[in-house]
């Protein structure tokens, strides 16, 4: 029987370590098949419970160190645009595992609109985690970042985000008096805007009255 050749040799090391690898992650899917939801919106913007990034990527690197797994990841930014006071931006990110030589890569877009300049951030974090999604075939049901809010949405964010920092500024620094702006309008701002909208501007108003002292 003719020995293998050298080149011969390392193919099949190669498609063994390959193997592992692509049988490794079948195991990971079998244990991180579903994600307890971890957070909720605040009230205002529905109380709608799901689970953050941080406890989809919590689970799976626990298990991806437990297997021997290395994770390295890239990401190129797609799109940039800012339009008023929110910005968007569209980012495709890559993760790629790695074990013995073999690797295995997943790539997912992530968008984000923000409206205090973290839309790069906040498409990261989404294409991060949708990479993970497609992996393992992930569930996670809720999710903040399945709202698509279109760009007359964005507008209205924006609008009402003015008006509660103009009232802010007419107010003087009395947080009793503004301390009253979300009670009178909150509902008008969930009515017009999405639940991360109103979650957006719901968080301002928070900020504004934090700085007053209330």
């Amino acid at each position: 029987m003719a020995e293998k050749t050298p080149s011969a040799a390392a193919a099949t090391k190669a498609e063994k370590a390959q193997r592992k690898l692509e049988s490794l992650v079948v195991d990971i899917m079998k244990e991180c098949g579903y994600v307890q939801k971890d957070s909720t919106a605040p009230a205002s913007a529905g109380g709608y419970t799901f689970a953050t990034a941080a406890a989809v990527f919590s689970k799976v690197r626990s298990k991806m160190v437990e297997h021997g797994i290395c994770v390295t990841g890239d990401s190129t930014l797609e799109h940039f645009s800012v339009n008023g006071k929110m910005s968007h931006a569209v980012i495709k990110a890559t993760i790629s595992l790695h074990l013995d030589g073999a690797t295995l890569t997943v790539s997912a877009h992530g968008e984000g609109k923000n409206s205090g300049g973290k839309a790069v951030m906040g498409a990261t974090t989404a294409a991060s985690k949708y990479c993970i999604a497609r992996l393992l075939m992930m569930s996670w049901g809720d999710d903040p970042e399945f709202e698509d809010p279109d760009e007359e949405m964005d507008q209205s964010v924006a609008t009402w985000i003015t008006r509660c920092e103009q009232f802010g500024l007419d107010c003087k620094k009395d947080h009793k008096a503004f301390s009253q702006w979300w009670a009178k309008f909150g509902d008008q701002v969930k009515a017009e805007t999405t639940t991360v909208g109103a979650s957006q501007v719901y968080e301002v108003y928070k900020g504004i009255l934090k700085g007053m002292g209330g």
